[in-house]
């Protein structure tokens, strides 16, 4: 609870509470006419899209009297979205690489070639970015800016100085990544966006997904501030969707979990208008279900996950060794000098810094021991090089007990004789840390003598990973979203991602995470575009893709975009709709029909359906959310299908129906997710559908936690809190905080002020962060979820009987908060879907 409080008045800021957006009925310039002294104009919109403006108000007050507008249908909170931080970032390194081969790192982009297989780049296609700008002066991105530039489109919306007052926005039309290498915020992030799906680098022979894109790209970052307002990326994608985009990436996310958050809205208008919008679904898939992020839960929104790479990138390591026997193992020469090299990677994915030949030693006498340095090494070793088997105990005692023993670095070997794709992120070791296979770390214990050494170089290498390693990323957030819809709804590759940088950050990086997948999608479906025949089916999703069966939509959605097979299939098959839900068992929807189309002009197709299930997704313990999630393998723990028919001819230009019937898993509990595809295959194509369902009801998983520490009160000084029946004293307008940790999104949580057990108002709506479409709480802070939500009470309240909205402040007197939260489809008007809780007395002075 004290870190609760350290941090209570970090959530009151993560929202401008006293901005907000409002869409109205008519053109935006007779609301413009409204606007008073204690009114200020922050952005308009207007578009077919959108008539509307954002405003900051000086009091609450005037929040109600403009909403009070008969023009403005619409209201939502300003609040902010953050950036998607990379789950491995190279940005921060000063030492570089030296490619191995010329095609190193085309082995290493290989996931982006599957363009030229089909004679198309994207030339034509505009594809748009909102994001850190970009380094346009890049060769790799065409070294131009403007009409006839490969970056032609963009503008910068906030400048570099921006830090999150509009005071200090300082916009210009001109899109350059250029903040200076020791800002706080200069990460690249747009420039190596733009690199994925367009870059064409000649020097080192690798190109981006859609190299013959034009692009675009909408600056809403400065250099030294993280997070920007919904109504400035609302207003960016107005711009781009104005500048004529055809497809627009967003790699940015807020709580998200439900369809109707502002910039969520805008970007399913857009799809409307027939743009394809792509965004990242979010990097925090340890922290269980339901956390899409906003504006990737937005209802048509093509919301990415991440899957891992087919190639790894690596180092040289040397081991110099004079070993008889380890030379009799590579030579017939017994007088030579062995270097053998061999494969070194890092979490970080860049080299190490280390220039120097350094003795190699093993703490331990046997190779592959258990709990190897977990303990303090006796044996001291001045500036070496330790390798140690990884295991047996955190791997952070493990680099600080070898640094105890006097190593300068250390390498870890895993249990994995192919190559080490997951490797562990160690952000707090003492020394620099490398990694390497069983196989490998055996050939250098093989070495070993008082004369071997060995030194990390910055040669650049490209492993192939094993077929078994492409899987979702763990990083990868889950879905579905609070109303059981199928998010993310596709997956692109987003890990060990290499791509371009601005020229002060060394040109070149690697990446991993959503964030990266998303302009590999982006990248892919304006190759697409580019023969005009997906439109209808990129709506939702292309149902050509590489599947794992095993694993749950939720994680995986539809698959691994697959061009190829989208390219050829479309022409031939397709399914709608392109995803099944069953809905949760109050809403179940037992049958279903999918309509099979048959395009190709000649040809009849004889298909046979079958069901594919995927391992069931246990999401929740006694109702609470479990952080990851668990998927069960037990007998009866999957849903089972009928298919009729499960055979069927169409004739060419035709269509047909197949009823799909579904029985829940039998041998599960309550609240879990139940997934799987159906497939239709025929000789020439094959299409798969998925769909998702939920035992048990969404309108009985629980809102509110309730323990020791929440729901709760707590003081203004940030260290105390309320007992739970004591009675709080404060002064009006240092009220008391109300803490509040959701278990389950909700749609509606209403703060309400109860005096002699009567209610006589609520707290008016700028208070804190918004409470409306709030996602559930994670166990811990994340780049776009909450531990907690918490809200401040200044004494002021609407009354009940109020009309015209007016604020008043409370009275001397005795008041308790009642908090109301609208369970999962649950019913406005019935009590019994609302959960409540009633705070302890609040005595204001």
């Amino acid at each position: 609870m004290k870190r609760i409080l350290s941090i209570l008045f970090l959530l009151v800021a993560f929202t401008n509470a006293e901005n907000y957006i409002l869409e109205t009925s008519v053109p935006v310039s007779s609301l413009i006419d409204s606007l008073d002294s204690t009114m200020h104009l922050r952005q308009t919109f207007n578009s077919d899209l959108f008539h509307g403006l954002s405003v900051h108000f000086d009091s609450v007050e005037s929040v109600h009297k403009l909403m009070r507008n008969k023009n403005v249908i619409n209201v939502w909170p300003v609040q902010q979205f953050s950036q998607y931080s990379s789950v491995k970032d190279n940005t921060s390194y000063k030492e570089f690489f030296v490619p191995k081969t010329m095609d190193t790192l085309h082995q290493l982009t290989n996931d982006n070639y599957a363009y030229k297989k089909l004679n198309l780049d994207g030339t034509g296609i505009k594809v748009g970015i909102i994001d850190s700008g970009i380094d346009y002066t890049h060769p790799a991105l065409g070294g131009c800016f403007g009409n006839g530039c490969k970056v032609a489109y963009g503008y910068d919306l906030v400048g570099n100085a921006y830090n999150g007052s509009y005071e200090s926005i300082r916009s210009s039309p001109d899109p350059m990544d250029d903040c200076p290498h020791n800002s706080t915020f200069s990460m690249g992030h747009g420039t190596f966006l733009s690199g994925i799906v367009a870059a064409n680098d000649k020097e080192y022979n690798w190109t981006g997904v859609a190299p013959g894109v034009t692009l675009g790209m909408w600056k809403v970052y400065g250099c030294n501030y993280s997070t920007v307002p919904n109504d400035i990326l609302m207003k960016a994608l107005e711009m781009a969707y104005m500048a004529g985009m055809d497809v627009i990436s967003l790699s940015l996310g807020l709580h998200g979990g439900w369809q109707e958050e502002a910039l969520a809205e805008m970007a399913n208008r857009i799809v409307s208008k027939g743009v394809h919008v792509i965004a990242a679904n979010g990097n925090i898939g340890a922290n269980g279900l339901f956390l899409p992020a906003s504006p990737a839960s937005g209802k048509n929104v093509i919301s990415v996950g991440s899957t891992s790479n087919s190639y790894v990138p690596a180092y040289e390591f040397q081991v110099f060794s004079e070993n008889e026997f380890f030379i009799r193992r590579f030579s017939t020469d017994s007088n030579i000098f062995i270097n053998l090299k061999k494969a070194y990677r890092t979490f970080t994915e860049t080299p190490f810094q280390l220039n120097e030949v350094l003795p190699i030693v093993f703490p331990s006498k046997k190779f592959n021991v258990k709990n190897d340095a977990c303990k303090p090494i006796t044996r001291k070793h001045a500036d070496c090089i330790m390798v140690i088997h990884q295991g047996g105990c955190n791997p952070i005692e493990q680099v600080e007990n070898a640094r105890q023993a006097g190593a300068k670095a250390v390498i870890f070997y895993t249990d994995t004789y192919n190559t080490t794709v997951r490797i562990t992120v160690l952000e707090a070791a003492s020394l620099p840390v490398a990694f390497v296979n069983l196989f490998d770390g055996n050939l250098i214990y093989s070495s070993i003598n008082n004369q071997t050494t060995g030194k990390f170089t910055n040669v650049l290498m490209a492993l192939d990973a094993p077929n078994s390693s492409r899987t979702v990323s763990g990083f990868s957030s889950q879905g579905p979203t609070n109303e059981l819809q199928l998010k993310p709804e596709i997956m692109g590759v987003g890990e060990n991602v290499f791509s371009t940088l601005p020229r002060n950050l060394k040109m070149y990086g690697f990446r991993s995470g959503t964030s990266t997948a998303a302009p590999f999608v982006a990248g892919q479906i304006a190759i697409l575009l580019q023969k005009k025949r997906v439109e209808s089916v990129l709506k939702v999703g292309p149902p050509f893709s590489n599947v794992s069966y095993v694993e749950s939509s939720i994680r995986q959605g539809a698959g691994m975009i697959n061009i190829d097979g989208t390219y050829y299939g479309q022409d031939i098959l397709e399914a709608s709709p392109a995803f099944l839900g069953f809905n949760d068992t109050e809403n179940f929807k037992k049958c279903q029909k999918l309509t099979l189309h048959n395009h190709h002009p000649t040809r009849k197709l004889f298909l046979s359906l079958i069901h594919l299930p995927s391992l069931t997704a246990i999401g929740h313990k006694q109702e609470e959310p479990l952080e990851p999630v668990i998927f069960s393998n037990l007998n009866n723990s999957v849903s089972s299908v009928i298919l009729s028919p499960d055979s069927i001819e169409i004739l060419p230009g035709h269509s047909a129906q197949v009823s799909v019937k579904l029985s829940p898993p039998k041998n599960i509990f309550h609240h879990e997710i139940y997934s799987g595809y159906i497939v239709a295959i025929s000789d020439l194509v094959n299409v798969s559908v998925p769909y998702l369902g939920m035992s048990g009801n969404m309108k009985d998983l629980k809102i509110l936690e309730r323990n020791e520490n929440f729901p709760a009160i707590g003081f203004p000084d940030g260290k105390t809190m309320l007992q739970k029946k004591q009675t709080g004293h404060f002064t009006i307008p240092n009220g008391p905080y109300l803490l509040i940790r959701l278990l389950t999104g909700t749609q509606i949580l209403k703060i309400e002020i109860l005096k002699d057990s009567l209610k006589i108002g609520s707290v008016p709506v700028d208070e804190g962060i918004p409470r409306r479409w709030l996602m559930r709480n994670t166990r811990e802070f994340t780049e776009y979820s909450n531990g907690y939500y918490s809200w401040q009470w200044h004494g002021d309240y609407i009354a009940s009987d109020n009309t015209d909205k007016t604020v008043k402040f409370v009275s001397v007197g005795a008041y308790q908060l009642m908090v109301s939260v609208l369970k999962v489809f649950g019913d406005k008007q019935n009590s019994d879907d609302w959960e409540v809780w009633l705070s302890p007395l609040l005595i204001m002075k």
